[in-house]
Parts: C-alpha cells; structure tokens; sequence
C-alpha cells in the first residue's frame, strides 16, 4: 500500500477520487469522493463501495446493485440521492449525496448525556420530514406504471440524516422490499435492527407500509421523550415486547408531553396493523394539523440551527484536508486501502494529516494497513541552524576526548595503585573481542570470561565503575604473578580502594548473555 498524490492516483472509475474513509458496514464501506469535470467543475459524494470479501458472493452482489437501482429511482427532497453506479478491478460501487450533519442515533446520545430533551417543534420537524420522504418512495410507480411496492423495513435512528442546514434525509434502501428486486429475502431471515422492527416483521408475516409507519412511530416515540422504547436483554426479549405490544404511554416519560401527539404516536404504535395510520402520508398530515394547534413551526431553518448549537460549526471535510491538487487521496486497489498524504514538512505533519482524515473511535478500520510518509520536500534548515549543529558537534567531541584522557590516566595510574593484568581466556578458547561498537556475548562458566577491549566502551556515557583499565602490552604471565606478590610496591601510604570503587568491570555489565 502507498500513498500517492491527487495527481498521481487512479480515479475509482476513471472519475472519482476518494478522499477519506467514512464508516464501514457488514456489506460495505463508504468513501468520501471528488468527481472533477470539464471547467474547475467539482462534486464531493459518497462512494458506497461492496467489501472485498463479498465481491465474489453473488448473493450480497446482487443485492448491492439491487439497492443501488431501486435508490436511483427515488428522487425526494427527503430521500438521499443516488448519481451513479459502476464497477473498478472486479469490485460495484454506486455514489450518492453527502449530507454534511449528523444522524438522529447521534442527536439523541448528545441530548440525553446533557441531559436534556429534544425540543417538540424539533422533533416533529424531523418525523415530518422522514414520514414525507418515505410516502413518496411507498407511492413510487415504475416505468411501467405500476406500484413498486417499496417497503423500507429499517427505519431507524441511523438511518435517518439530519444536515446541519436542517434537511432531513432517509437513506440506506439496502434491505427494502421492492417489486423490482432481482433478489429476495431467504426465508426465515430477519431484516432490519430488531429494535425498530414491526410486530409483523418480529413474527414473521408479511409486511407492507404500514410496517414502516410503526418503525416511525418508535422514532417519534423516542425523540420525544429520549428514552429507549423497545430494549430488553437480549433481542428474545426485544422482540417479545415488540410483539405483545408492551408500550408505556409517552406522558409517563414526560410530564409535559401533549395529549394530540400522544394520540399520534400511540396510533403509530397500534400492534394490529389495521389500527394504525394507514399510510406515512396520513401520519404526516396528523402531524401537521397538531402543529398548527399547538402553533409550533416545523422549520428546517430552526432545527439546522438547533444542530449547530448542540454539535457546534463543522466544516465539510474536504474543507479540512485541503485544497486543490494538494490533497492526498485514498487508493482502493483490492482489499487495501491508502490514506491521503499529510500536508507540510516533517514527519509530524503527515501524522497530523493523517490523523485529521481518519473518522473517530466509534469508526471501524479499513481493510490493509496504514502507512504514514513524510513530506518529500527539501529541508528547510537554515545556515545559522547548521552552525548550531556543528558547535554542538564538536564540543561533544572535545568532552569525549577529555573523559577519555582521563579514564587512560585513571587505568595507568590506578586506584589502588596497579594495573590489572587482562583476564585470559583458555588457550583451547580464544578470548572474545568485541568490534567496536558491538559487543560480544559471555562464555558460560567454567571458561572465563571474556572482556572487550576499551575501544568498545563508550567513554563519555559509563561510569567510572563499569571501565576497564587498559592492559599492560604484551604481559608475562611470570611478571604479573611477580607484581601480585610484591606488597611493599602496593602501600606507599595509599588507603584500599573499596571494592566497588575500583576499575574492576564485570563482564556481564557490557556483554549481553547469549541468544
């Protein structure tokens, strides 16, 4: 894996350049892209790209492409807009509209660690909108002229988008019921979180739009009052509550909480399907005609701002990489992926960069590994800083040669008033020298130890404890036993060094043990 710059990266398609990893999921990954054109045009998208290990299965292949034509079709200021589909080196992928906001999942975490709760004309703006955008895909008609049939089935909290200009989009059609899908749903399976599911889905029969309008009364529901409404232990008991119909009403959550929309939502509620709204578009008009006599204002001006206070001004994330050509970009080859290239000078800079493109701790990594480059410009060292470093240079130079000086004088002149004779290593074994500056590994006992000659020593750093004197040249053995022996030539009036004080140097302070 490399990094290379936006000028030198194969564009994903022969169009798009990706920028920035976004989120990762069980059938793919999604990619912050520029498309360029003719005359400085520039569009930033989504990439939804399938996962390498499920682009050989024709199963989540056929499903991807499924989900890409059946998005394509939806065109809905509430829906999230689909431009393209293609496929690169074996591998589909389709790209869509970024919305630059948060999702609802998100909102609510926000609300309840502040311990607050969501504002109703906020709420309702946002349920609005979700239930209009999910009318118009349940009343989509084909070419043909004939119903699609378009059932969501994963209406929930992650997959609804709010834009910090306050649009609010429903995305993710990955797992809709449609007409026009080449493949179905294998039998016994469960589609969707099993939080927002219907009753009808929990048990297993079939579902229409209606099972989307409960999805969304579990929202409204939880917006309203920010408390979970299905959450057991497990998803068995999730389920079980979904399918009894165990709903508390909203006002035991929220003392303020007005009685028309508690109608509204407990209708959505309705565990027979025949009891509920019958449609999205009938929620939505509910909702519309309790706005106006509790004259609050569903205002999408109001909820971007009301965003913008909790999450605080963020800018688009192309904004925060660069600008132009100096923006790194990602590269997609196979199951690896490259990060963009840092901006600056300096090791320090590609982390940063790196850092700043990659999403946080609740984003999964990518596939491959990450590898961080430096800036390839020249240095920048300037003349005065290279006179710096040379003084530096040699004054260390000059310390090292006065510690050596002495650390000679020290083993000649000794203290304790001789120099010891070098410790000699069997004949049969020839004693081991260390090339400077490695070292050589002890000899188990019972050979004696080798010691390395005082080149291998550092002299400025070691103690004066841990330096060998340096040996006589050629040594007898005879003359050393004699020097031994000679007492009067080892007083002279001098006091016993203590026996930690010496030059004596254990072998194992600067011989590492054997592998």
């Amino acid at each position: 894996m490399t990094v290379v710059s936006s000028s030198a990266a194969p564009l994903l398609g022969g169009r798009y350049q990706i920028l920035k990893h976004l989120a990762s999921g069980g059938m793919a990954e999604l990619y912050l892209a520029r498309a360029q054109g003719i005359a400085g045009f520039e569009r930033y998208v989504v990439v939804k790209r399938i996962r390498h290990e499920h682009s050989r299965d024709q199963r989540f292949v056929q499903m991807f492409l499924d989900e890409a034509r059946l998005a394509a079709q939806l065109h809905h200021q509430h829906i999230g807009q689909v431009y393209d589909i293609g496929e690169d080196d074996g591998t589909y992928y389709f790209t869509m509209e970024y919305v630059h906001g948060e999702n609802v999942r998100e909102l609510l975490h926000k609300v309840a660690l502040l311990g607050r709760q969501v504002p109703l004309e906020h709420a309702l703006t946002i349920v609005a909108a979700a239930a209009a955008g999910l009318h118009y895909a349940h009343e989509k008609r084909g070419a043909d002229r004939q119903p699609l049939g378009i059932v969501h089935r994963d209406v929930s909290p992650s997959n609804l988008l709010v834009a910090y200009d306050g649009a609010v989009k429903v995305v993710d059609f990955g797992i809709a019921k449609a007409a026009v899908r080449m493949s179905e749903t294998r039998s016994g399976t469960l589609k969707g979180k099993i939080a927002y599911m219907s009753p009808e889905q929990c048990t297993g029969r079939a579902v229409d739009r209606r099972s989307d309008v409960f999805a969304l009364g579990i929202i409204a529901y939880e917006l309203t009052t920010v408390t979970r409404l299905f959450k057991g232990d497990n998803d068995y008991i999730t389920m079980n509550r979904i399918a009894t119909g165990e709903v508390p009403p909203p006002s035991t959550k929220r003392a303020d909480y007005p009685r028309g929309l508690e109608a509204i939502v407990m209708k959505a509620l309705a565990l027979d399907p025949a009891q509920r709204y019958q449609s999205a578009g009938e929620m939505l008009a509910a909702i519309e005609a309790l706005a106006v006599s509790e004259r609050v204002a569903l205002s999408p001006l109001a909820l971007g701002r009301y965003l913008r206070e909790l999450f605080g001004e963020r800018p688009e994330p192309w904004l925060e990489l660069g600008d132009g050509d100096d923006i790194g970009v990602i590269e997609i080859s196979g199951g690896s992926v490259s990060l963009p290239r840092a901006q600056g000078t300096g090791a320090s800079g590609a982390v940063a960069a790196v850092a700043s493109a990659v999403p946080s701790a609740g984003t999964p990594a990518s596939q491959g590994s990450l590898v961080l480059a430096t800036s390839s410009r020249p240095s920048t060292v300037g003349p005065a800083a290279r006179r710096s470093v040379g003084w530096i240079i040699g004054g260390g130079a000059v310390v090292a040669a006065v510690v050596g000086a002495f650390f000679l004088g020290q083993g000649r002149g000794g203290g304790d008033g001789e120099a010891r004779p070098p410790v000699q290593a069997p004949a049969t074994e020839p004693a081991a020298v260390a090339p400077p500056p490695a070292v050589v590994a002890p000899t188990p006992p019972p050979l004696a130890p080798a010691v390395a000659p005082p080149e291998a020593i550092d002299a400025g750093t070691p103690p004066a404890a841990a330096v060998a004197a340096p040996p006589e040249p050629e040594p007898a053995p005879k003359r050393s036993r004699d020097r031994r022996s000679s007492g009067p030539r080892r007083d002279h009036g001098k006091k016993a060094a203590p026996a930690d004080a010496g030059p004596h140097l254990d072998p194992s302070d600067i011989l590492p043990p054997k592998d």
